[in-house]
């Protein structure tokens, strides 16, 4: 199956944020993280691609998931990659942000 790329959007002090790290790691999953209480052009990103300013967040190959949530990160990392020009892609990006 492909790799897909992995973002991951923290903040200090959030617990559930080191849980995700921890759960990727031992899985071998390289990803991204940005620190969205320092960073606000990643606070931005990660609020249009979610709707919400909930940490932790994954993007895995524009599959979103808001908070540790084990099942829904396996089932993201397993999942077909979104392509940004499929008719499915519409429903989780914003047509406007090019």
């Amino acid at each position: 199956m492909e790799e897909k790329k992995v973002i991951l959007y923290t903040s200090q002090n959030c617990p559930f944020c080191g849980n995700v790290k921890t759960f990727l790691k031992q899985r071998g999953i390289e990803f991204e993280e940005y620190d969205v209480s320092s960073n606000q052009e990643k606070a931005v990103e990660m609020f249009k691609k979610s709707g919400k300013r909930s940490v932790p967040m994954l993007d895995i190959g524009g599959r979103i998931v808001v908070g540790f949530d084990p099942v829904q990160i396996e089932k993201a990392l397993n999942a077909p990659r979104l392509d940004r020009n499929s008719a499915l892609s519409n429903l989780f990006f914003d047509p406007f942000d090019q």
